[in-house]
């Protein structure tokens, strides 16, 4: 059984992202996107496609390793979505 859309579209943007692929990760950001990850609690929200690609040239500066696995994804019903999962990082001073 096929995955509904907004299901498929996050796991196209965890791939696009795990390999810091820009125009596949800007192929899926809306131009209002408020992308969230958990360092946007001390460098803020990245908004948009600027915002996507800030986060996408700060992760390739600052880690050699950038792996983001979901082992759960649960379809809340309309477009939402909850993943649970991990990321595996290292970084490039490390």
């Amino acid at each position: 059984m096929a995955e509904p859309a907004h299901i498929e579209a996050f796991l196209r943007g965890v791939d696009a992202i795990n390999r810091l692929d820009v125009e596949a990760a800007l192929a899926l950001t809306h131009p209002d996107g408020v992308f969230e990850p958990l360092r946007s609690q001390t460098e803020g929200a990245f908004i948009g496609e600027e915002g996507m690609r800030r986060f996408l040239a700060d992760t390739a500066d600052a880690f050699e390793l950038f792996k983001a696995t979901y082992t759960d994804l649960r379809d809340l019903g309309g477009e939402r979505l909850i993943a649970i999962g991990s990321i595996r990082i290292r970084g490039r001073e490390s």
